[in-house]
């Protein structure tokens, strides 16, 4: 009932040829979303990372939250290290 569209979060990111929004939304009955998005500016280029958390509610956001920080945090294009780095930060989030 009520807005659907009710706690989602739009974000626009502009640059020069590149546009980026996200649409958030937590489910039904809970107050935060398990669900997140960034454009990262890196060098060499625009990195563009999704991540659904485990479940919904805040454990799920966290989830999200941690995978977004550690792909932050590698920026580089060696993608066995970053998954290395996903698997550290993200083992006990669930």
């Amino acid at each position: 009932p009520g807005d659907p569209c009710h706690g989602a979060q739009v974000v626009i990111l502009s640059r020069p040829q590149v546009e980026v929004a996200r649409w958030l939304r937590p489910c039904q009955g809970e107050v935060v979303c398990g669900d997140a998005v960034d454009a990262i500016e890196a060098p060499g280029g625009l990195w563009l990372a999704v991540a659904d958390g485990l479940g919904h509610g805040p454990r799920a956001q966290a989830a999200a939250d941690a995978a977004i920080a550690a792909i932050r945090d590698a920026l580089a294009p060696d993608l066995p290290a970053l998954f290395r780095l996903l698997h550290t930060r993200l083992t006990g989030t669930i």
